[in-house]
């Protein structure tokens, strides 16, 4: 059965409902909720309207936005940085997947413990091949500082079984940073300083600390700044949920207040990073907001809340987001909320969306579904990346219909069925536009109408590229909403 993608009879979410934050930051509930309104005002989706069309009929992506293809990433836990024939042999083939998909940014650890094995003793060579090869072909690096070497780690008496111990002295990591943005400083996209740290259990004992993390990212930037002064610094991405750890919103303003000075000008951090994936095993859709799950908006509307309240203007990444393809997840209800997520994330002005990850891991099937993310599946007989997944057909058509446009806001749907959204793109003039329509549960899965200018030639695939019907109506044309999306592009002026 497919998993739940919104409460059955409930309405969809345009107005949102009431917000749910995180334990510890109640008193951002009131901004939060202005936000979430905010979000869709400015998008110009007020339930399904468009914002003002221009002469072609289509609202033209506004000037300087970027295109949903330019935000697109990939976190790719498996691409090897390793030196030798293999890894180059392995790396060779990660990058021709990437570059097939036709995405720029590439998401990888630099990890502390392989370049300075023994303090003050670097070791570059084993990482320069790989840089090189990636700075070759012209993608972007979104390079995550972390993974602390045992000489320079806090003692834990014991301490977690998973992870690596934070450094005891934050500035001995900062000579570190300095060493990286002296190195690789031009060849980098961005830095993501550490990862996911308010999942604090696996760094700090007993848990999460947000003040020693600030120091952290202080002595990480400060460094940074000397060394690599245009290279953009991103906070760890913060898992959003609290789930057994410190939440995103909450970990984020407590930091803020140990160290108000973090989001001044330059500040220690230039986008601020989080993680919104559903709660662990992620199951549900983007737009779910019931039973303790938070719909990707509102997430994005609690973070900017919390910048809000502190009087920080950031702009926001996802430096990942995902689901296994694990029960009750089927291969194409992951492609679905993968389609899903990212249309709702562009849409409410996330910049970076970095999907985890390329390729499924040996232990698929089992849980923790950890190796279940991927858009490849894992070959175990030949322990090597199989065949595609249909994420990857997902992601291929999502690319080739509207990778080139900018997200303008909602689907102009005729009288919109209840649980149906659609979001649309286009491109500066607006003689290009694309739509992405979807039913948020089969439970609302049914015919609905878009508008489309009179002169536009549109055609429709589904969400994997595959042609699908589009009715010509008096208004534009019909389409089946299902809770695998239907794209429906136009050119106007053509026909």
């Amino acid at each position: 059965m497919a998993a739940q993608t919104t409460r059955r009879g409930s309405a969809p979410p345009c107005p949102r409902k009431g917000l749910r934050l995180a334990a510890g930051t109640a008193g951002f509930r009131d901004l939060a909720r202005a936000a979430v309104a905010a979000l869709w005002t400015i998008a110009g989706m007020a339930c399904g309207q468009a914002g003002g069309a221009g002469a072609s009929g289509v609202t033209p992506a506004p000037a300087g936005r970027a295109t949903l293809g330019e935000r697109m990433c990939i976190s790719d836990e498996r691409f090897s940085l390793g030196a030798g024939a293999q890894a180059a042999e392995e790396r060779a083939w990660h990058l021709d997947r990437i570059e097939e998909l036709g995405i720029r940014w590439l998401r990888l650890d630099l990890r502390w413990r392989t370049i300075e094995p023994e303090q003050g003793r670097f070791v570059f060579d084993v990482y320069d091949p790989g840089l090189q090869e990636i700075s070759a072909r012209g993608l972007k690096l979104l390079a995550i500082l972390d993974d602390t070497p045992d000489w320079a780690a806090v003692p834990l008496d014991g301490g977690p079984a998973i992870g690596a111990p934070a450094p005891a002295d934050p500035t001995v990591f900062g000579g570190f940073a300095a060493e990286v943005g002296t190195r690789y400083g031009p060849e980098l996209g961005a830095v993501e300083i550490w990862n996911e740290q308010n999942s604090g259990f696996r760094f700090w004992a007993p848990k999460e600390d947000p003040a020693a993390y600030a120091e952290l990212l202080h002595a990480g930037a400060e460094a940074l700044r000397r060394t690599a002064p245009d290279l953009p610094i991103l906070y760890g991405g913060l898992f959003f949920h609290a789930q057994a750890i410190t939440g995103g919103p909450a970990f984020l303003d407590a930091h803020l207040r140990a160290h108000p000075d973090a989001g001044g000008e330059p500040g220690d951090f230039d986008v601020l990073a989080f993680h919104p994936y559903p709660l662990y095993p992620p199951s549900v859709g983007p737009e779910f907001e019931d039973e303790g799950e938070v719909a990707f908006d509102t997430m994005v509307a609690e973070m900017r809340a919390v910048l809000d309240a502190h009087g920080i203007r950031r702009p926001l990444w996802a430096t990942e987001y995902g689901w296994p393809a694990f029960h009750p997840v089927t291969p194409e209800l992951q492609a679905a909320y993968l389609v899903r997520g990212a249309a709702l994330l562009a849409s409410v002005g996330v910049e970076r969306l970095c999907w985890f990850t390329l390729v499924d891991g040996p232990g698929t099937g089992r849980f923790p579904p950890e190796d279940d993310f991927g858009l490849f599946a894992w070959d175990v007989e030949r322990d090597a990346p199989g065949p595609p997944k249909p994420a990857h057909s997902a992601v291929a058509t999502l690319m080739r219909i509207a990778g080139a446009l900018a997200p303008t806001g909602a689907t102009p749907l005729v009288d919109p069925p209840r649980g149906v959204v659609g979001y649309r793109f286009a491109n500066k003039d607006g003689t290009r536009f694309a739509d992405v329509v979807y039913a948020l549960d089969e439970a609302y899965a049914s015919a609905v109408e878009l508008r489309v200018p009179a002169e536009a030639k549109v055609e429709a695939w589904d969400l994997f590229g595959n042609p699908a019907s589009a009715e010509p109506t008096p208004r534009g044309v019909r389409i089946h909403a299902s809770t695998l999306p239907v794209w429906v592009a136009g050119t106007v002026g053509t026909r």
